[in-house]
Protein backbone atom coordinates (compact mmCIF):
# COMPACT_ATOMS: atom_id res chain seq x y z
CA UNK A 1 0.00 0.00 0.00
CA UNK A 2 0.97 3.66 -0.35
CA UNK A 3 1.27 4.11 3.42
CA UNK A 4 3.72 1.24 3.65
CA UNK A 5 5.83 2.76 0.86
CA UNK A 6 5.92 6.07 2.74
CA UNK A 7 7.07 4.31 5.91
CA UNK A 8 9.71 2.27 4.08
CA UNK A 9 11.24 5.27 2.31
CA UNK A 10 10.96 7.71 5.26
CA UNK A 11 9.66 10.38 2.87
CA UNK A 12 7.31 11.61 5.59
CA UNK A 13 10.37 12.64 7.63
CA UNK A 14 11.65 15.15 5.06
CA UNK A 15 11.26 18.78 6.11
CA UNK A 16 9.03 19.57 3.10
CA UNK A 17 6.60 16.71 3.68
CA UNK A 18 3.04 17.97 3.99
CA UNK A 19 3.85 21.57 3.06
CA UNK A 20 0.95 21.70 0.59
CA UNK A 21 -1.51 19.77 2.73
CA UNK A 22 -3.69 22.88 3.09
CA UNK A 23 -4.39 22.86 -0.67
CA UNK A 24 -6.97 20.64 -2.31
CA UNK A 25 -5.43 17.99 -4.56
CA UNK A 26 -7.18 19.53 -7.61
CA UNK A 27 -5.46 22.89 -6.95
CA UNK A 28 -2.05 21.21 -6.71
CA UNK A 29 -2.71 19.44 -10.01
CA UNK A 30 -3.76 22.75 -11.61
CA UNK A 31 -0.59 24.46 -10.36
CA UNK A 32 1.58 21.63 -11.68
CA UNK A 33 -0.12 21.81 -15.08
CA UNK A 34 0.40 25.57 -15.13
CA UNK A 35 4.08 25.18 -14.24
CA UNK A 36 4.47 22.67 -17.08
CA UNK A 37 2.65 24.98 -19.53
CA UNK A 38 4.93 27.86 -18.50
CA UNK A 39 8.02 25.64 -18.93
CA UNK A 40 9.07 25.92 -15.29
CA UNK A 41 8.95 22.15 -14.84
CA UNK A 42 8.72 19.14 -17.11
CA UNK A 43 7.11 15.78 -16.51
CA UNK A 44 8.75 12.59 -17.70
CA UNK A 45 6.70 9.95 -19.47
CA UNK A 46 6.30 6.41 -18.34
CA UNK A 47 4.69 4.38 -15.62
CA UNK A 48 6.00 6.67 -12.85
CA UNK A 49 6.23 10.23 -14.18
CA UNK A 50 8.71 12.50 -12.40
CA UNK A 51 8.69 16.31 -12.27
CA UNK A 52 11.98 18.11 -12.97
CA UNK A 53 12.77 21.82 -12.93
CA UNK A 54 13.73 23.28 -16.29
CA UNK A 55 16.28 26.03 -16.86
CA UNK A 56 13.41 28.54 -16.63
CA UNK A 57 12.26 26.89 -13.42
CA UNK A 58 15.69 27.11 -11.87
CA UNK A 59 15.90 30.77 -12.88
CA UNK A 60 12.24 31.68 -12.35
CA UNK A 61 13.15 34.93 -10.62
CA UNK A 62 14.46 36.19 -13.96
CA UNK A 63 11.27 35.37 -15.88
CA UNK A 64 8.33 35.41 -13.48
CA UNK A 65 6.14 38.47 -13.74
CA UNK A 66 3.12 39.84 -11.94
CA UNK A 67 1.14 39.04 -15.08
CA UNK A 68 2.14 35.39 -14.91
CA UNK A 69 1.14 35.18 -11.24
CA UNK A 70 -2.21 36.79 -12.09
CA UNK A 71 -2.61 34.24 -14.88
CA UNK A 72 -2.02 31.43 -12.38
CA UNK A 73 -4.58 32.94 -10.00
CA UNK A 74 -7.15 33.14 -12.82
CA UNK A 75 -6.36 29.56 -13.80
CA UNK A 76 -6.98 28.42 -10.22
CA UNK A 77 -10.19 30.42 -9.96
CA UNK A 78 -11.41 28.99 -13.25
CA UNK A 79 -10.52 25.47 -12.13
CA UNK A 80 -12.41 25.91 -8.86
CA UNK A 81 -15.40 27.45 -10.68
CA UNK A 82 -15.51 24.58 -13.17
CA UNK A 83 -15.22 22.01 -10.37
CA UNK A 84 -18.13 23.61 -8.50
CA UNK A 85 -20.32 23.75 -11.59
CA UNK A 86 -19.67 20.15 -12.61
CA UNK A 87 -20.21 18.81 -9.10
CA UNK A 88 -23.41 20.84 -8.58
CA UNK A 89 -24.97 21.84 -11.91
CA UNK A 90 -27.84 24.32 -11.85
CA UNK A 91 -31.19 22.75 -11.32
CA UNK A 92 -29.91 19.63 -9.58
CA UNK A 93 -30.79 18.84 -6.02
Amino acid sequence: SENQKMKNTNLSKTKLYGRLSFLPRADIQTIIEWLIDQHYILKTKGLYPVLHPTYEGQHYSETITVGKIRNLAKTLESSQYNKQNTSNPEGST
